[in-house]
């Protein structure tokens, strides 16, 4: 079984709502970030995939993350990001990550989200904590 294959199962593992927004959100993110490795996490509370500059955990600057209610995604440096239009859900990982969680088909404010993701794309490759190691 090949690697998107075995995603795949794991996402349908999920109410089909859920799976629907993973998916949706995956695959907005991989034609955003084509080159990128993704890193796959699938333990007791989530399905998390990571998207890395390596194969390295720590280099990646976001990540989607599937819970049994809704989806998150992750930007891992988001604690140095503005957020004019309030999308993070709050400090809900100290001083380091922010997320945006995603509920059963929710829309949300696309020019807000892209400007969020650029802005962490930015942060990352210009001397951020988490750019592409040699």
């Amino acid at each position: 079984m090949d690697a998107g294959s075995r995603l795949d199962q794991f996402i349908s593992r999920y109410a089909p709502e859920v799976a629907d927004d993973g998916r949706r959100a995956l695959k907005i993110l991989a034609r955003k970030f084509p080159t990128a490795t993704k890193i796959v996490y699938d333990n007791y509370n989530a399905l998390a995939v990571g998207f890395s500059a390596s194969d390295r955990g720590g280099d990646a600057i976001l990540s989607i993350a599937l819970y049994p209610r809704y989806v998150s995604l992750f930007l891992l440096q988001g604690a140095s990001l503005k957020d004019p239009s309030k999308l993070f859900n709050s400090s809900l990982d100290g001083n380091v990550r922010r997320a945006i969680d995603i509920h059963k088909g929710e829309e949300i404010d696309a020019k807000a989200f892209k400007a969020l993701v650029q802005a962490a794309v930015a942060l990352n490759t210009s001397g951020g904590k988490n750019t592409k190691r040699k």
